[in-house]
């Protein structure tokens, strides 16, 4: 009998593994910038699979993907751990590696080809800067809504803004995206509530994250230790990634027209909240006596909120904080986007979105009221 032993050691294999992860970042960046076809191939597998996995993951009560990434991050220190202290460090290496192709390849197909599909509003607002008049009016105007609401929605003992009942949020957030037109919310039909919160709420409070929407099992997932101010804009936000809005602005801008008319109130002053407070920062490097104007004007309930959002974020304030938004900085310049200052460029697709709809409406009016033959 012939015995063949594998030569487990064979730095070929390593290299090979090795070299097949740039290539496919390669590769993938070549099919999307050179070919829409793969990208609509791709994204009529997105849909496919969103409506699969919705319809599976929805099912559990927990949040799957947040256990399969509990998985995959044991399984790595494990596979770390062999390659440091045990033998046959060749073959662990070539694990390793082997896992980091699977997992990137994966990613591509079910959500990293998302960032090259066109943008909602095509490539007219690539360079869109709004001027500091219209940021101005948009906080007046967004001041004056926030402060009509706050009067209406409900409190705690403590005068801070309070949820009634989260499931009732979720499906308000879902029927108030089938008002969106199709255009605007990539044509995706979410029939699905996955909408769940995260098993990590704690960490992810001291990571500064929000939420986040687990390409893996199409789920949503939700920081639900978050004030509840900010969780019905975060629920919109990421029900936009659900439909296959992958860049930030553009998700943060679908959570506006999400919420901004919803007929739930706990909705629509958390959305002009975020509105206020992002128009505010980005007023405070133009004009900040402007800023410190305006802020004079807040009522008592919002001032009372914010500050709620303020030691918050002071209570969990560390170093796991500013690794994170270092990590999710480079991560977003690497797809494509203006890193972590892609969450406040939707203000200037609100902006621009008002103003068209505004010259809709004139134009309208003057058709309407014009004589016969003029």
């Amino acid at each position: 009998m012939r015995i063949i032993i594998r030569n487990k050691k064979n730095p070929k294999n390593l290299i090979y593994w090795a070299g097949i992860l740039p290539a496919q970042y390669f590769i993938f960046s070549i099919l999307y910038k050179t070919s829409d076809t793969t990208v609509l191939f791709l994204y009529t597998f997105f849909i496919i699979r969103q409506n699969a996995h919705s319809l599976f993951f929805s099912c559990f009560p927990f949040s799957v993907g947040d256990l399969f990434y509990t998985f995959l991050l044991v399984y790595f220190i494990f596979l770390l751990y062999s390659l440091l202290f045990r033998i046959q460090r060749m073959y662990i290496a070539k694990k390793i590696l082997i896992l980091f192709n699977v997992l990137f390849f994966l990613y591509q197909i079910f959500w990293g080809f998302l960032y090259y599909k066109e943008s909602i509003f095509g490539n007219s607002l690539s360079v869109l800067e709004a001027h500091t008049q219209d940021l101005k009016d948009l906080a007046t105007s967004e001041l004056s809504v926030c402060k009509e609401l706050r009067k209406e929605v409900r409190e705690n003992t403590q005068g801070i803004f309070t949820i009634p009942n989260i499931d009732s949020l979720k499906v308000q957030t879902l029927r108030d995206q089938e008002k969106i037109p199709k255009i605007l919310r990539s044509g995706f039909e979410n029939m699905y509530l996955n909408i769940k919160p995260s098993l990590y709420s704690d960490i992810l409070s001291y990571t500064g994250i929000l939420g986040y929407y687990n390409p893996f099992s199409s789920e949503v997932q939700f920081n639900s230790h978050l004030p509840d101010s900010q969780i019905p804009f975060t629920l919109s936000h990421e029900t936009a990634h659900q439909r296959g809005i992958a860049r930030e602005q553009e998700a943060n801008f679908i959570a506006y027209l999400t919420g901004s008319e919803s007929r739930d109130l706990s909705i629509r002053y958390s959305i002009h909240l975020n509105v206020l407070k992002n128009t505010l920062s980005i007023l405070n490097k133009k004009d900040p006596v402007f800023v410190s104007k305006i802020k004079t004007k807040f009522s008592r309930g919002i001032k009372a909120d914010l500050e709620n959002e303020k030691k918050h974020q002071q209570q969990f304030q560390g170093k796991l904080n500013l690794i994170f938004y270092t990590i999710n900085d480079l991560f977003l310049k690497s797809n494509k986007q203006q890193g972590n200052s892609a969450y406040t460029y939707y203000i200037n697709y609100i902006i621009y979105y008002k103003k068209k709809i505004e010259l809709y409406n004139s134009i309208r009016k003057k058709q309407k009221f014009s004589p016969p033959g003029s």
